[in-house]
């Protein structure tokens, strides 16, 4: 019925039939106004109703996402997933749970609530998601299977530009890390259009800055430089610092890589300054001490070289990060060799290689370090030598992850 703002002035004036259309009109109106005050308050719940569930053992969110209904919103799930990603490479497997949580809260959103497009969307989000993590843990024929449930949602979605955008851009992490770099590049500059078609320049230079690091694969350091700058005049601090710590991060090693090394301490000691406001992060913690490493033992300066290489050996150590563990310790090996300390040199074989062999790595990666222990053994480990190894293992970086995937590239386009 069509709500009267002053019935009597109506009754004043000479009656006119009522348009067929005004009804249904001030019906969907009055319908969208509702739903506008609806996700209003569930936006405003959802920060401590989130707060709450995580606060609970994982095997109980999981029970109470299913059962009860105030965890059963949108903006909940919403939160997971964002929370899930701000989890990433320093907690995956939280990560993973987060995910497959927030998977769970999609499942159970009321038909009645919300449109079978939004919640299709939301459960792409969340596959694509589950795949991110998947990826990082380095399940990569996992993190595959995933993207494909993820783009059979988005396919029953609403289309929204900015959902397959965030899909395509995750996607192109895993070709990365599959070392499928002409397909991730394709990956990303789809998402980087998208994003700017949508307007959102936070996610344009977020796409930017995955380019960059796609560029230093490569070895095209000054393209990498021109996308990272171009990224991080565009990314918007406050929505993401970890993002900003994770571009000054690269630029130190860009800038390492290309022998511009006052530039490379600078940009260090920037990444330095935004990790000392943010908590956990302990990986880029233990990165900034290999960097430091690298740029002191560039710059002469061995003592500290090898003090910022002990520290993150063992950091990478902790965190069960082998490949890691295996450069820093050649790190170490080069600047031994170039000191003529043969003696340290089989320490480092006797401390580091049984830590290698009770580990799955790559057979070209064992095949590297077994190299570099028999020259140690007989002695005839050259500062040349050392240096072939390591820059094999740098070559390595993502190959072992390029056998892990047995499934077919997931087209998005």
């Amino acid at each position: 019925m069509i709500r009267e703002l002053n019935p009597g002035a109506r009754e004043a004036q000479p009656s006119r039939p009522e348009s067929p259309y005004a009804s249904a009109f001030e019906t969907i109106a009055s319908e969208l106004d509702h739903f506008q005050q609806v996700a209003d308050l569930e936006r405003q719940e959802a920060g401590r109703l989130t707060s709450e569930l995580l606060r609970l053992p994982r095997g109980r969110r999981s029970l109470l996402a299913k059962n009860s209904l105030k965890y059963q919103t949108l903006a909940i799930c919403q939160q997971l997933v964002v929370e899930s990603h701000r989890q990433g490479f320093e907690a995956p497997a939280e990560s993973l749970a987060l995910a497959n949580l927030a998977l769970v809260v999609a499942g159970s959103l009321s038909e009645a609530r919300y449109s079978q497009g939004a919640v299709e969307d939301l459960k792409a989000r969340c596959w694509g998601q589950i795949g991110n993590a998947r990826r990082i843990l380095d399940d990569f024929r996992g993190a595959d299977a995933a993207f494909v449930v993820a783009k059979e949602h988005l396919e029953r979605g609403t289309g929204d530009s900015l959902e397959r955008a965030w899909l395509l851009s995750l996607a192109a992490s895993l070709r990365k890390d599959q070392n499928r770099l002409d397909e991730s590049k394709k990956l990303q500059q789809e998402s980087l259009v998208l994003f700017g078609e949508v307007g959102d320049c936070h996610l344009q230079g977020r796409a930017l800055i995955k380019m960059s690091s796609l560029h230093t694969l490569e070895g095209e350091p000054e393209k990498a430089l021109a996308c990272l700058g171009m990224g991080v005049s565009l990314i918007d601090v406050a929505v993401e610092p970890q993002l900003a710590l994770f571009a000054a991060e690269n630029l130190s090693w860009i800038l390492l890589d290309c022998h511009r090394y006052a530039e490379a301490r600078a940009a260090l000691q920037k990444a330095r300054q935004i990790l000392s406001g943010l908590s956990g992060h302990e990986i880029s913690r233990i990165r900034h001490r290999w960097c430091e490493g690298r740029i002191e033992m560039a710059t002469g300066n061995d003592w500290r070289a090898e003090q910022a290489f002990l520290v993150a050996r063992q950091g990478f150590l902790r965190c069960n990060r082998s490949l890691q563990v295996a450069e820093v310790t050649l790190d170490l090996a080069l600047l031994y060799a170039r000191q003529g300390r043969t003696a340290d040199m089989k320490q480092l074989v006797i401390e580091i290689l049984p830590v290698f062999e009770s580990r799955e790595l790559h057979d070209d990666v064992m095949a590297a370090l077994l190299l570099f222990r028999q020259a140690v053994e007989a002695e005839r480990a050259t500062l040349s030598l050392v240096e072939q190894v390591r820059s094999r293992l740098e070559k390595l970086q993502v190959e072992p992850r390029q056998a892990k995937s047995q499934l077919d590239a997931v087209s998005l386009s």
